[in-house]
């Protein structure tokens, strides 16, 4: 021990202090006082840290179970809207709008979550093709309103042999050749 230290303080072997010497009796005691303090705060800190995680953790997965079955709600939703809309406009457009159904973004149809079926309405209105017009090939008028019409010797004047035999298995000629029924 160092002789210049008079103190009750014990120095290692390279002169540094080690701790305070205060006799067997005052160190146990004291020690027991710093383990029962330790453990006191130890089970302070672990009562403080359970409380603490039981509710941020019971408040965070309710709000996550929450958030959780909003969204599923949601996107279910938003699948069947989808679904109604494309099932209504196939039967509004017919058979000439399967094809066009491709194209078409069914989001469109859906406002807030539900099928619109005034937006359906006018699309199909728009996309429903009008009653063809044929073009005029310069061709002449043709009429079928001579499905029934029966000819006379005057209408023969100028024909081919060959269209007068064609009219006569129509049957545009029984009147004529008196086979009238």
């Amino acid at each position: 021990m160092d002789t210049e230290n008079t103190d009750t303080e014990a120095t290692d072997t390279e002169g540094e202090v080690t701790g305070t010497d205060t006799g067997p009796e005052d160190t146990s005691a004291e020690l027991a006082a710093l383990r029962a303090d330790l453990d006191k705060w130890k089970g302070l800190a672990r009562k403080h840290e359970k409380a603490s995680k039981g509710k941020t953790s019971t408040v965070d997965l309710d709000a996550a179970i929450e958030a959780a079955r909003a969204e599923a709600t949601a996107q279910a939703g938003a699948e069947a809207a989808k679904r109604v809309a494309k099932a209504e406009l196939k039967a509004a457009l017919g058979k000439s709008g399967k094809d066009l159904l491709e194209f078409v973004d069914v989001d469109l149809f859906i406002t807030d979550g539900d099928f619109d079926a005034a937006k359906a309405a006018s699309f199909i209105e728009a996309a429903k093709p009008a009653d063809p017009v044929l073009p005029d090939l310069a061709q002449g008028k043709r009429d079928d309103s001579d499905a029934g019409k029966q000819w006379t010797a005057g209408d023969l004047q100028g024909k081919s042999a060959e269209w007068i035999e064609t009219e006569r298995k129509a049957g545009r000629l029984t009147k004529l050749l008196g086979q009238d029924n």
